[in-house]
């Protein structure tokens, strides 16, 4: 039986609900509905209580409240308006208990059942903004006087109630209003308790959010650098291939010299064999500096990238920007030129990996402002608690009014500054997690400094 009637509790407390409702709207609609359903329970015990003693027009306000509560829960079934029955329940709670008071003839002999108007001004507070919610205690302050000010003529015309009964109907009022506060009063709690929820999971979702961010903004930036590293790579390799080509034919010269000749002092003196041996060593060299170039440059992606080293580790601030130069050394090339400013760094705790992310993003928003030939000047410096890295260009700049919003995701870079908007977020994110700041000076025509300031410990 407890069951059956807790499973229709449920279903009734759900006819308001819509698919897209959230957990705090479901739980506003059910509050409503409980609160509507105890509250018309306690106007028909009123009605009963008045019926039986033959108080006819006391015992039709309470029936015709519990008659307007079923009629507002069949609208709000169907209309599925929550403000709307939320306004029409708590009006009618409002003014019922005070309409009831004056016809009982005034304070004493209904038993102050006016208390029963304050469920009205605690129920706005549970549904409503502050501001709403005074309206409605202005108009139960107001209702209040206003009985006051009439509660000596209404009670000439009060039917003649018992002192005993008088006390019950305090003793009804006070332990019913008192009961539905309390519950008021649990619903606050509860509803704090799933908001105070709620904020969490946003915070988580959040937090995963800004993760999957950086690490997609650096995969993007690895793509963005493949094109330009396959071809700083090819350049060396296409090197070494043609050097390989030069040598076959170089090795099958020396054959044919070392055939033809009888003495080692014979073929030395050959002057093919001496033009073989100067083209074979030119070569060499050609060969160990690509090599080398081949190597620097998948050094600097392997350190750039560190996968492997997601957790804080003290690292070479210089040895991040350096690594990062190379890898983009593409988009340099003879349009800028690169001053660099190091001052003397101590290696600082981080997460390698994210911070070469930021270099790799101011780095190219720099190349990226300079549109024809111009200047990017790295300058770093430290004091005794905090390390300053300064990256500068000589291109467009950024609008000032833009700037307060640049580390926004509504930042557009495209009228004022080619970009990365979302590296930007990215790199701001990045920072503030390091516990660091990142500011930006810019001026329009000449152009722009970010600032990262990072602490020396964590």
């Amino acid at each position: 039986m407890y069951r059956y009637f807790k499973s229709w509790m449920k279903q009734l407390a759900a006819i308001g609900n819509q698919p897209t409702d959230t957990e705090k709207q479901k739980l506003l609609h059910s509050f409503l509905i409980y609160i509507a359903l105890l509250t018309s329970s306690s106007a028909i015990l009123w009605g009963s209580i008045y019926l039986y003693l033959g108080l006819l027009l006391p015992a039709s306000i309470p029936f015709g409240y519990a008659l307007l509560t079923v009629v507002n829960l069949w609208y709000f079934s169907v209309s599925k308006q929550f403000r709307v029955a939320r306004f029409i329940q708590i009006l009618s709670t409002l003014l019922l208990p005070f309409f009831l008071q004056w016809s009982l003839g005034g304070f004493i002999p209904s038993g102050a059942v006016m208390l029963w108007a304050m469920i009205a001004m605690l129920g706005s507070l549970t549904f409503q903004e502050t501001r709403l919610t005074l309206r409605w205690f202005w108009a139960y302050l107001l209702l209040t006087v206003v009985s006051g000010v009439i509660d000596s003529n209404v009670a000439t015309y009060a039917p003649s109630i018992s002192s005993a009964m008088v006390t019950l109907f305090f003793i009804i009022n006070i332990c019913g209003v008192s009961v539905i506060v309390f519950g008021l009063i649990n619903y606050l709690v509860r509803s704090r308790e799933l908001a105070h929820e709620e904020l969490e999971l946003k915070n988580e979702a959040l937090e995963v959010a800004q993760t999957q961010l950086i690490q997609a903004e650096k995969m993007a930036a690895i793509g963005n650098l493949t094109a330009g590293i396959a071809h700083e790579i090819n350049t060396p390799i296409g090197a070494i291939n043609s050097n390989e080509d030069v040598v076959v034919r170089c090795v099958a010269k020396l054959e044919s010299i070392f055939e033809n000749n009888e003495t080692a002092n014979q073929v030395t003196k050959k002057s093919d064999y001496q033009t073989v041996f100067k083209i074979l060593r030119e070569n060499s060299q050609i060969s160990i500096t690509a090599i080398k170039r081949i190597v620097k440059i998948v050094s600097s992606l392997k350190n750039f990238v560190r996968l492997d080293e997601a957790e804080f580790l003290k690292v070479d601030l210089h040895e991040g920007i350096e690594n990062t130069l190379t890898l983009i050394q593409h988009e340099i090339k003879d349009k800028i030129h690169v001053t660099k400013e190091y001052g003397k760094l101590p290696k600082i705790f981080c997460r390698p990996s994210e911070l070469n992310q930021v270099f790799m993003t101011l780095l190219r928003n720099a190349v990226q402002a300079i549109e024809q030939e111009g200047v990017t000047t790295i300058n770093t410096s430290a004091d005794e608690e905090k390390v300053y890295i300064r990256i500068s260009d000589t291109g467009k700049g950024i609008p000032s009014e833009q700037l307060k919003t640049i580390f926004d995701l509504s930042f557009t870079t495209k009228d004022s500054r080619v970009g990365m908007a979302m590296g930007l977020v990215n790199a701001y994110q990045i920072i503030q997690q390091h516990h660091g700041e990142l500011k930006v000076e810019s001026e329009v025509g000449k152009g722009s400094t970010f600032t990262i300031i990072l602490p020396m410990d964590l």
